[in-house]
């Protein structure tokens, strides 16, 4: 959220908020329609994150195998441009391609 100046926990705070309204219409209308009652325990929470923890787990393997993966890529890109900066200087020139673009016909306005 650069726009605004606000991080990660701004935009899950507003996510959120924006879902409350459509949580609670939810259970009105399972309430009304099927006679449905919401009750929440502690027990039954503790049962869902501990079921959520693998989860939660995959999610940051997912992302850190992500991560590493840009990281290892962004190493190899950085190999191949000095693969071929050290092959264009042993043949004497270190931009081998830029003399042909030069002389090529500029766009006339």
């Amino acid at each position: 959220m650069p726009y605004v100046g606000g991080g990660i926990e701004d935009l899950v705070i507003v996510y959120v908020a924006a879902n409350i309204p459509g949580f609670l219409l939810l259970i009105i209308f399972l309430s009304k329609k099927y006679k449905y009652s919401f009750s929440f325990s502690f027990k039954h929470g503790y049962w869902l994150v501990k079921e959520s923890i693998p989860l939660f787990g995959t999610a940051i393997l997912t992302t850190s195998y992500s991560a590493v993966g840009c990281s290892v890529a962004n190493l190899d890109s950085v190999n191949i441009q000095k693969d071929f900066i050290l092959s264009a200087s042993k043949k004497g020139s270190l931009f081998p391609y830029s003399t042909k673009a030069l002389n090529k016909p500029q766009f006339s306005h």
